[in-house]
């Protein structure tokens, strides 16, 4: 299942929803087709409904791509998901979020802080230091976004 097929549906709502991962599990009788979004604002049931009711009922023209019978799971990818790409740390910067590091970096593991700039080589947060971080690439094991209160 590719995002050339659910995009369009999606574009037709008019929102600030984005396709944030597309797959097809193996789990239980029925195969189960899970549609993960994004969104620059807060996600809620009522919307998660409406795209659930909208590619079910554009799905149904599209058998052949399908089992005879699977479930749809229409979810949010959630406030802390992964920042997997340069295209979602692009879109993440002015946020807060975590860094991972597969060993420690300037005495920690984990930094968290707002996002500020990245290149090729590292990528820069402002955190409680007097200067921001740079972490070089070669630490980190993984970006999420993070929810401070």
């Amino acid at each position: 299942m590719t995002k050339d097929l659910l995009e369009p549906i999606l574009s037709s709502l008019n929102s600030e929803l984005e396709i944030y991962e597309i797959s097809f599990l193996n789990e239980g009788s029925n195969p189960t087709l899970r549609v993960l979004l994004q969104s620059n604002h807060f996600i809620g049931l009522n919307e998660l409904v409406e795209v659930s009711e909208l590619l079910s009922e554009k799905l149904d023209n599209y058998e052949s791509e399908f089992p005879d019978n699977y479930n749809l799971d229409v979810s949010s990818a959630g406030i802390e998901r992964n920042i997997r790409n340069d295209h979602e740390l692009f879109k993440a910067i002015g946020e807060n979020i975590k860094i991972s590091c597969y060993r420690k970096f300037s005495g920690h593991k984990i930094h968290i802080g707002e996002l500020i700039s990245f290149n090729q080589d590292y990528v820069e947060i402002q955190n409680n230091d007097p200067e921001n971080l740079k972490i070089p690439r070669e630490y980190i094991s993984k970006i999420n976004y993070i929810l401070i209160m």
